[in-house]
């Protein structure tokens, strides 16, 4: 057997140490010490500490040590069992089984909801069991540890698959200047691309271990032989070793660049950029990155990269026509049918998508034809593992963020309620819910001051911080974290049914509102305005998974929240015209156009009368420094005003902070922000109470209600 083909064709060795609690695993540390010395690439990964094992992303490594002993991330332990050549050794440490389950957790600690008293944990003592039952994982003594065999000497020995993509590649480029060949029928101006057909954007997507960087490495080394200019960017220059490595391998030495870089400073036209693990980028920069015609992309669909499976969803279903998709997905890192694999595909629930299983429904709360809903109790998914399966399938296949770490949330959160439609015994749609609320005076005060976040609570500390309407903590609801529908069947009503079915056991249980905070898109503010929600914030920075503006949305219960409600959507529209100037990326037409004031003809009050409710915001904004949503106060404060606000003014003229702050001749965005905050809070008005806002204020004055029926058609 060749060495360079060893790996590839030999199983992981997979160990695991216990170490009692209160002892030092010197031996381990041992061993890996030894290794090292002898040459081989070890790692030691603390499962307990936020972002472990993304410096696995991109490398291969002879031995590894996951220490899951502080806790268990599903998300590190995906993201180390990559990294792991055939051959090598991964050596899981745990404490004793019998003694796992009661061992205090850091992990759960980071999911559970401040206030919630953890129920039963099931995540652990199914990962104990999976342990027993498998018997993947040989039980040593730390002495016993064994060294790895074989090697990756040679990785430019291809598999089929790897030597099919290089030849895909080659195709795409036009001989007669070496650019991407043209995208038969594709519309112009797809993710903001050059004007008429956009290129071609080759996307190599495979599992972890399939050799989609060393394809990308011996590809951009040809194209570098030929005179052609090529750039490397990802998340960090360790997650590109591999491609880098393979090029330099081959004589072709290639530069490195940070992706904001890239973005912030542009490249030739000419040149080439190639994009390793760019599931770990997020979509908003990646989307940058593509407007460069000459983009190549690598990355994994599993989820654990950082953005969830928002790569997979959300980039490709953008770039359409334009991605040329190329999968791996043979193993080269290991042998097909790795013990390691298979058990890492069962406990995470990440097998591939095959035919759905059929799921008996439990007793339907209500029914509509053949549809019926019901609320499905945390302890079935434990006992059922065909439902569990089913369930978070459904959740990781039809959501753009789901990652593995959502399914100890699933099974572990204090505060998760899961709802369910099933036609006959296929379950249809999925909605994964998260009980907020309920916070104390004192520490929604607190919060509201900027001193104080509890965890688990978004919504409501929302409503304090952001909204600075401490009250509204105070109020218990329901906030959809996720809803999923099988893709054959979205379109179809499925969602919009399930959102009434779930409102329906909300009030029955006594909860003040319902809401939702999501990266917008017109569709799905369309989707929850069919659905009884009212806007009342919206974000200044993209998230990371979908690269749009976050998006606040509630739909009230009860009386208080009901008033809340009016109130803050007052607000809303007030403020967002004096929003839209300073957002760094603002929202396009058609979702500008859905965020208007709906036409009821409401007093929205004109942006430049500065009244109490903007007295306290302009107060806040002083001891908290929350700029983006104290703005429209503090324009409406400034406008009333005799003397000048020198670092206020700069903002004015530049319309964003990091210049606002060149132009006062500060260091940075946080300097002239404090120096901001020290500015008004010399000038502030004192606060006044705050008129209440009747719940009518949620009728127009032909009587028609704010919040539209379900049936009432979108705008």
């Amino acid at each position: 057997m060749r060495r360079g083909e060893a790996a590839r064709n030999m199983p992981r060795q997979a160990c695991r140490v216990e170490i009692r609690e209160g002892r030092e695993p010197g031996a381990v540390r041992d061993w890996m010490e030894r290794l090292r010395r002898r040459g081989w690439r070890p790692a030691w990964i603390r499962s307990g500490e936020p972002g472990a094992g993304r410096e696995c992303l991109g490398r291969t490594l002879d031995a590894l040590v996951f220490d899951a002993r502080a806790g268990f991330d599903p998300d590190a332990f995906a993201r180390a069992c990559g990294a792991v050549r055939g051959g090598g050794v991964f050596v899981l440490l745990t404490p004793p089984l019998d003694s796992w389950p009661a061992c205090p957790d850091v992990v759960c600690d980071r999911i559970d909801a401040w206030g919630r008293e953890a129920r039963r944990r099931a995540f652990v003592p199914r990962l104990v069991r999976l342990l027993q039952e498998t018997g993947v994982f040989l039980q040593l003594a730390p002495e016993a540890l064994p060294d790895p065999v074989g090697s990756v000497d040679e990785p430019w020995r291809l598999t089929r698959d790897q030597r099919r993509a290089l030849d895909r590649l080659e195709a795409l480029v036009d001989p007669a200047n070496g650019a991407c060949g043209r995208c038969e029928g594709a519309s112009p101006g797809v993710l903001d691309g050059p004007a008429g057909t956009p290129p071609r954007v080759p996307v190599l997507i495979a599992g972890r271990g399939r050799g989609k960087s060393t394809v990308l490495g011996l590809w951009a080394a040809a194209l570098r032989g030929r005179g052609a200019q090529v750039l490397v960017t990802s998340w960090s220059r360790d997650a590109a070793r591999t491609l880098l490595e393979t090029a330099a391998s081959r004589g072709q030495p290639l530069p490195f660049r940070p992706p904001e870089r890239v973005a912030g400073q542009g490249l030739p036209r000419e040149a080439w950029l190639f994009v390793d693990e760019a599931a770990a980028i997020p979509v908003a920069r990646l989307r940058a990155l593509l407007c460069h015609p000459r983009c190549v992309l690598a990355g994994t669909v599993e989820g654990y990269e950082g953005t969830g499976r928002g790569f997979l969803h959300r980039l490709l279903a953008l770039l359409g026509e334009r991605a040329d998709r190329i999968r791996l997905d043979t193993p080269v890192r290991w042998c097909r049918g790795d013990p390691l694999e298979r058990f890492q595909e069962r406990l995470l629930l990440c097998e591939p998508s095959t035919r759905r299983e059929e799921i008996p429904a439990p007793p339907a709360v209500s029914r509509v034809g053949r549809l019926h809903s019901a609320e499905l109790p945390r302890e079935r998914l434990v006992e059922d593992e065909r439902l569990l399966r089913g369930v978070f399938g459904l959740l990781r296949d039809a959501h753009y963020r789901t990652r593995p770490l959502d399914l100890r949330l699933l099974l572990d959160a204090p505060n998760v309620r899961l709802f369910g439609t099933w036609e006959g015994r296929s379950l249809l749609a999925v909605a994964l819910l998260l009980e907020e609320g309920g916070l104390p005076g004192p520490l929604a005060q607190a919060v509201a001051a900027g001193r104080r976040r509890v965890r688990g609570h978004l919504l409501p500390q929302s409503l304090a911080f952001h909204l600075a309407r401490p009250e509204g903590a105070g109020l218990r609801g329901w906030r959809f974290s996720r809803i999923a529908v099988v893709p054959e069947r979205q379109g179809q009503g499925l969602g919009t049914a399930l959102v009434a079915r779930v409102r329906e056991q909300a009030r029955q249980r006594g909860c003040d509102w319902l809401g939702v905070s999501f990266g917008a898109t017109p569709g799905l503010v369309r989707f929850w305005y069919r659905s009884r929600f009212v806007p009342l914030r919206l974000g200044a920075r993209r998230e990371a998974a979908s690269g749009a503006l976050p998006l606040l949305m509630l739909s009230p219960l009860g009386e208080a929240a009901r008033a809340l409600t009016a109130e803050l959507f007052l607000r809303f529209h007030r403020a967002l015209p004096l929003q839209l100037p300073f957002l760094a990326h603002p929202p396009g037409p058609a979702l500008r156009a859905l965020l208007s004031p709906l036409p009821f003809g409401l007093d929205l009050a004109r942006p430049g009368t500065f009244d109490a409710r903007d007295r306290r915001e302009v107060a806040g904004f002083a001891a908290t420094g929350n700029l983006h949503d104290a703005l429209p106060a503090l324009l409406r404060w400034y406008r009333t005003l005799e003397e000048p606000l020198p670092h206020f003014e700069a903002l004015l003229a530049c319309r964003d902070a990091a210049r606002a702050a060149a132009r006062c001749g500060l260091p940075g965005r946080r300097a002239w922000l404090r120096a901001l905050q020290a500015e008004v809070a010399r000038r502030a008005p004192s606060p006044v109470d705050r008129p209440p806002v009747p719940a009518s204020t949620l009728v127009d004055p032909a009587g028609s209600a704010l919040l539209p029926a379900a049936d009432t058609p979108c705008r």
